[in-house]
């Protein structure tokens, strides 16, 4: 403060007070805002990882052997193949 110059009112500090309190209020939004979008994309990725490791697997298994036999899984109980 320079000589000469008011220290600011109490009014005045109050006004700032609010400014920055709507500012960290605006702020914090934001951040939540930014954690769902990662989560959504995250999960986005996952799924789309498990599915193309899902198709690639059952793709390989229906591809025939040196010997023309096609590898499947099946219940030995019941002998039905499984999916």
């Amino acid at each position: 403060m320079n000589a000469g110059e008011q220290p600011p009112r109490l009014e005045e500090l109050w006004g700032i007070v609010r400014q920055q309190r709507e500012r960290i209020e605006e702020l914090e939004r934001t951040r939540k805002r930014r954690r769902h979008r990662h989560i959504g994309r995250f999960s986005v990725g996952l799924l789309t990882v498990l599915s193309a490791l899902a198709v690639s697997s059952n793709a390989f298994a229906s591809i025939p052997n040196a010997n023309g036999a096609v590898t499947f899984c099946y219940q030995a109980n019941t002998a039905n193949i499984r999916p």
